[in-house]
C-alpha cells in the first residue's frame, strides 16, 4: 500500500457514522495493519516528504508534539477539513521515562491504532457517577497487552491508560484520530476519581493566563473554562 492509497482510503471512512466502532473502525484497522507492514512504501515516503518540503513541514508543525515525557506524537497528515489525522506515536521505555506513567485519560474523538514496532499494556475503564459531581468511581474493565502487527480501537470518552513496559525499547505505533465530537477530553485521578476537561491548547492557554495575572499557581491545566475567557 502507498501512502497515496493509505489517504485515499481513509477518505473514505465515515468519520462521523453513529456506530462508528461497529461499522468503521474494523476497515480503518485493516488499513493501519497494511500501512505498517509495507511501513517502507507508506510511511517511509512520507516522512521524506515532510523533510524536504518547507511548507508542508511549517503545515504539520503545530499538530506535532515532540519532545514529550512519555509519549511523542508526529503528525504525518491531517485532513484538511479535519476529519482525522495520522501520527506516529512514539512511548518511551523506561530508560528514560523513569516510573513515569501517563494518567488514565479519555478522548472526545474514536481512535485507531497498530503497533509497528514494541510493545504497550492498555488499561480500560468504566465510570460510575457518585455522590459528588467532581468525581466518579473508575473500575478497570481490561488489561491488554499488544506487540507489533496487533491493532485496536477505542471508542469515543472510554478512560484508558497506556504504559510502555520495557526498560530499554521504545514503542511505536501507527495512529489515527477521528474528528472532535465533544467538547472536551478528560482526565482521572485513578485513586480518588477526580476529574478535570481538557480543551484546545489555545482555549487552555487563556484561561492559565487569566489565572496567572491574579498571582495564583494553583489551578489544573485544563479546568472547567469561564466564558469570558473561552472564546
Amino acid at each position: 500500500m502507498t501512502w497515496q492509497e493509505l489517504i485515499g482510503e481513509l477518505n473514505e471512512i465515515d468519520w462521523h457514522c453513529e456506530t462508528f466502532m461497529a461499522s468503521q473502525a474494523p476497515s480503518v484497522e485493516q488499513l493501519l495493519r497494511q500501512a505498517s507492514s509495507g511501513f517502507t512504501s507508506s510511511i517511509r515516503p512520507r516522512i521524506e516528504e515532510i523533510l524536504s518540503d518547507a511548507q508542508l513541514f511549517a503545515e504539520l508543525r503545530p499538530y506535532t508534539e515532540y519532545p514529550r515525557t512519555l509519549m511523542d506524537k508526529f503528525t504525518l497528515y491531517r485532513d484538511p477539513k479535519d476529519s482525522f489525522r495520522l501520527r506516529l506515536h512514539r512511548f518511551w521505555p523506561g530508560c528514560i521515562a523513569g516510573s513515569a506513567i501517563e494518567k488514565v485519560h479519555s478522548h472526545k474523538w474514536h481512535m485507531s491504532t497498530v503497533l509497528v514496532a514494541g510493545s504497550y499494556v492498555e488499561r480500560r475503564f468504566t465510570v460510575a457517577s457518585g455522590d459528588d459531581p467532581r468525581r466518579v468511581v473508575l473500575a478497570e474493565s481490561s488489561r491488554e497487552t499488544r506487540t507489533a502487527g496487533q491493532s485496536s480501537s477505542l471508542p469515543i470518552g472510554i478512560p484508558h491508560q497506556v504504559h510502555n513496559p520495557s526498560f530499554d525499547e521504545p514503542c511505536l505505533t501507527l495512529f489515527v484520530r477521528g474528528p472532535s465530537l465533544i467538547p472536551a477530553a478528560r482526565i482521572y485521578d485513578e485513586d480518588t476519581g477526580e476529574f478535570y476537561d481538557t480543551y484546545s491548547p489555545d482555549r487552555q492557554l487563556r484561561h492559565a493566563l487569566a489565572v496567572l495575572r491574579t498571582g495564583d499557581a494553583r489551578f489544573h491545566p485544563m479546568p472547567e473554562i469561564d466564558s469570558r475567557t473561552s472564546k
